[in-house]
C-alpha cells in the first residue's frame, strides 16, 4: 500500500480537473481527496495499491483541452489508511465556483450534476448532523427534566423533614414547659409545707419553754 501527496500546476482550476481526478481515483480504487489552491495549483492527496498510485499519477497527467497540466510533484508518505473513499474537496462559495466553470464553457453537464450532487450530499450531510445535535439536546434536556425532577423531590422530603423536626421541637418545647410548670407547684408546695412544719416545731418550742419555765418557778 502506498500514501503519496501531489501538487499539480498548469491550467487545472475551473476546467474539470478536480472531477477527473476523481474518475480516475474511482476507477483505480484509490482513496484520499483532491482541492484547488490559492495560487492555481491543484492538491491531491491518495492512498491505495502501489501499482495503483503509479498509474494514478501517470493517468493525472492530462494534457486534453481544456485541462493542461505543465507538472506533477510527488513525495510519498507514511501510508495511514485513514481514508475509505476519494472526494473532491470544493471551494466555500460553490456557486461561484460552478458559475465560473459555466461560463468558461469548460464544464460539461455531467460535471454540473456532480457539483450539484455534492452541495445536495454536505447539505445532507450537515442537516443530519444538525438533526443529531438536535436529538442530543432533547436528550439532555429529558435529562435536565428528570434531574429537576428528583431535585423537587429532595426538596419536598427536606420541607416535609423539617415540618417532623420543627413539630418535635414544639412538642420537647411543650413538654418542657409543662414539665417546669409542674416543678414550680411542686416548690409551692413543698414550701408551704416546710413553713406549717417549721410553725408547728416553733410553737412547740415555745410550749416547752413555757413548761420549762413554770416549772423553775414552782420549785
Amino acid at each position: 500500500m502506498k500514501h503519496v501527496h501531489a501538487l499539480i500546476s498548469g491550467e487545472v482550476q475551473g476546467v474539470g480537473y478536480r472531477e477527473e481526478v476523481k474518475r480516475l481515483a474511482f476507477d483505480l480504487n484509490i482513496c484520499g481527496w483532491v482541492m484547488n489552491l490559492e495560487d492555481g495549483r491543484v492538491e491531491i492527496t491518495a492512498e491505495g495499491e502501489s501499482k495503483s498510485i503509479e498509474e494514478f499519477l501517470d493517468k493525472i497527467n492530462i494534457k486534453k483541452y481544456p485541462i493542461f497540466v505543465e507538472e506533477v510533484k510527488v513525495d510519498e508518505e507514511t501510508y495511514t489508511g485513514g481514508f475509505r473513499s476519494f472526494r473532491i474537496i470544493r471551494d466555500k462559495d460553490l456557486q461561484k465556483e460552478l458559475l465560473s466553470a459555466i461560463l468558461r464553457g469548460t464544464v460539461e453537464i455531467h460535471e454540473v450534476k456532480e457539483v450539484l450532487l455534492s452541495v445536495k450530499q454536505d447539505t445532507s450531510a450537515m442537516l443530519e448532523k444538525q438533526d443529531s445535535m438536535l436529538e442530543k439536546q432533547d436528550s439532555m434536556l429529558e435529562k435536565q427534566d428528570s434531574m429537576l425532577e428528583k431535585q423537587d423531590l429532595m426538596i419536598e422530603k427536606q420541607d416535609s423533614l423539617i415540618k417532623v423536626t420543627e413539630k418535635g421541637f414544639n412538642d420537647m418545647k411543650t413538654g418542657f414547659r409543662e414539665i417546669k410548670e409542674e416543678i414550680h407547684l411542686v416548690r409551692d408546695d413543698f414550701r408551704e409545707m416546710f413553713m406549717h412544719e417549721i410553725r408547728e416545731l416553733r410553737s412547740e418550742i415555745t410550749e416547752i419553754k413555757a413548761t420549762l419555765t413554770r416549772m423553775q418557778e414552782a420549785g
